[in-house]
């Protein structure tokens, strides 16, 4: 059975409806936010990391109900943060995004 659930993403107030058993990554893909990635799917490579009130989350192990009213930051967020940007652009002048698969992690 579904439910909504009240969410601040990237500052900005959301209203998304989730199973229970749902994971945070895959509500914020299904919510179109694709800048998350699922990497392992276990939690070991850090792919899938979000900020949740300011503290670094793997969103593949987090059940969305567990952070309802929560403020949740992804990497689309990031970047319109100066330091998130300043970071972005590090990366890419130095090549260490490689394919930039992980990134969102970093």
């Amino acid at each position: 059975m579904s439910r909504t659930i009240e969410l601040l993403i990237n500052g900005e107030p959301r209203t998304l409806t989730v199973l229970p058993h749902q994971t945070l990554l895959e509500a914020l893909r299904n919510a179109g936010l694709t800048g998350t990635k699922r990497g392992c799917d276990k939690g070991d490579c850090g792919a899938c990391s979000v900020l949740v009130d300011n503290k670094p989350t793997l969103s593949c192990s987090t059940l969305v109900m567990s952070v309802q009213g929560k403020r949740i930051e992804t990497v689309e967020g990031a970047l319109s943060d100066p330091h998130g940007r300043a970071l972005h652009n590090a990366l890419g002048r130095t090549g260490g995004a490689q394919c930039g698969f992980c990134t969102p992690g970093v």
